[in-house]
């Protein structure tokens, strides 16, 4: 058996530290967000580590809440949706999701590191 690919189980504290993290600096650099792309940035991060999108999401529901994040669901042409979160600071200059839709590329978080140095897939 192969296990040159086999990932590791995370704890449920180091997803929660780590997820922490990564909402604060979607937050802090006052960049929308979705729950997927924090969890393809951890993937990135941390290849070795099993993140399972459902605890990631879960986590960010309550973090983007306690940040004071707006979030709206948002409809892609390919039929696929998802729950953008905006930062307090883009909320105070009058953005919305359909504002932030047309400047950020959302959902595969291309344009925005997740945490300093690293880029998301």
């Amino acid at each position: 058996m192969d296990l040159t690919n086999v990932r590791q189980p995370i704890d449920p504290g180091q997803l929660a530290t780590i997820v922490e993290a990564a909402l604060d600096a979607k937050v802090g650099g006052s960049i929308p967000f979705t729950a997927y792309d924090i969890t393809c940035g951890l993937r990135q991060a941390f290849p070795g580590l099993e993140i399972v999108h459902d605890e990631v999401r879960e986590l960010v529901v309550v973090g983007a809440a306690d940040r004071g994040c707006d979030v709206e669901v948002v409809d892609y042409p390919d039929g696929n949706h998802a729950r953008l979160y905006t930062p307090p600071s883009l909320l105070a200059v009058g953005a919305t999701s359909q504002t932030v839709q047309k400047i950020l590329p959302v959902g595969d978080g291309s344009a925005t590191p997740l945490l300093p140095g690293i880029m998301p897939v």
